[in-house]
């Protein structure tokens, strides 16, 4: 039984480095060095026209050293892809949708609730001023017992993970603060952590994870519609378009088509949830200002008042005069 376990393992590792599976994996890689020139360019081009936006050569840095990073991982998954698309008919894009929503769900859920904690480092807050802020997160809706903290200079950043929402399972919530605001807790850090409790408490972990679930599920779609159509308009007759040279280009132009759409749609969503975590803050705080100074404090990267499309593209949370804007109707509503 192990022999013949062996030999079909060694089949397989044979049959994936073939010549084809060669050239797809160069095609993949080739076609993800074009799409990174284009995309490096394009930031080039947006800093010029809006030298706002960031300092140009700071762009530029990060860009380059991005760059070999993504070429790798981008060039793999599409190259996996590739393959996996290859057992179309076997699993259709319906499996191939279960699969990747299973997948997103992974990686969108597991890594904040299980693998923060223990990458921040965290530890149990001991001392009497950590049970003020105990007391906010239970009271805020997070049942947990035990308040953690990490080290940061930061005396406003804090976290709080868990499941939550639909789920509505605490076993593995928990809450931490940086050392900063454990040592000096101030009425905006209380706006973080309300917050925070609010995306916790609304479950939006799980919507995410369902949104990009959905949009997985509308890409293979696209894939099982568009792929032979492309093929075809591009000179390749019948050819399945995964299973030969030209599989990445028309697989890879579909995904990068479905990147566009997806990405205004899920800033759009981003932006919906961060308003309903404000309102939630503001309620739990009963202090709308200290939410201002803590968004004021903590929102000085990007540009304070961007055109809608600029907030559409480029921005996953709300900009901050919107946000402000949207606290003070939220406080003359409210009678405070």
């Amino acid at each position: 039984m192990k022999s013949r376990l062996l030999v079909r393992v060694r089949e397989r590792v044979a049959a994936m480095t073939t010549r084809a599976w060669l050239v797809r994996l160069i095609c993949a890689f080739a076609f993800v060095i074009v799409l990174e020139m284009l995309r490096f360019s394009a930031a080039v081009v947006a800093d010029l026209a809006w030298p706002a936006g960031g300092d140009l050569a700071s762009q530029l840095r990060s860009a380059l050293l991005e760059t070999p990073w993504r070429l790798l991982y981008e060039g793999l998954g599409l190259w996996l892809l590739i393959g996996v698309i290859g057992r179309w008919p076997r699993w259709g894009w319906a499996g191939l949708s279960a699969v990747a929503s299973l997948a997103i769900f992974c990686v969108v859920l597991l890594p904040p609730v299980l693998l923060a904690p223990q990458g921040r480092g965290d530890v149990v807050a001991a001392g009497p001023q950590a049970q003020p802020i105990l007391a906010f997160v239970r009271r805020g809706g997070l049942d947990v017992h035990v308040l953690y903290a990490f080290e940061s200079a930061d005396p406003l950043a804090a976290d709080m993970e868990g499941w939550g929402g639909i789920a509505k399972v605490d076993s593995g919530a928990h809450a931490a603060v940086s050392r900063a605001a454990l040592a000096a807790p101030s009425a905006q850090t209380y706006a973080a952590i309300g917050h925070l409790l609010g995306h916790y408490r609304h479950g939006d972990l799980w919507s995410m994870a369902l949104l990009w679930s959905l949009m997985g599920a509308g890409f293979f779609l696209a894939v099982a519609l568009l792929s032979r159509p492309i093929a075809r308009a591009f000179g390749q007759g019948e050819a399945s378009g995964a299973l030969d040279a030209s599989g990445p280009p028309v697989v890879g132009l579909i995904a990068w088509a479905s990147l566009l759409i997806a990405v205004p749609v899920f800033n759009r969503f981003d932006q919906a949830i961060d308003y309903r975590a404000d309102d939630y803050a503001m309620a739990l705080t009963e202090d709308p200002d200290a939410l201002c100074r803590w968004l004021v404090a903590t929102e000085q990267t990007d540009k304070v008042d961007p055109s809608p499309l600029e907030t559409l593209i480029f921005y996953d949370h709300p900009p901050l005069k919107a946000r402000l804007l949207h606290a003070m109707q939220w406080k003359a509503n409210h009678g405070f």
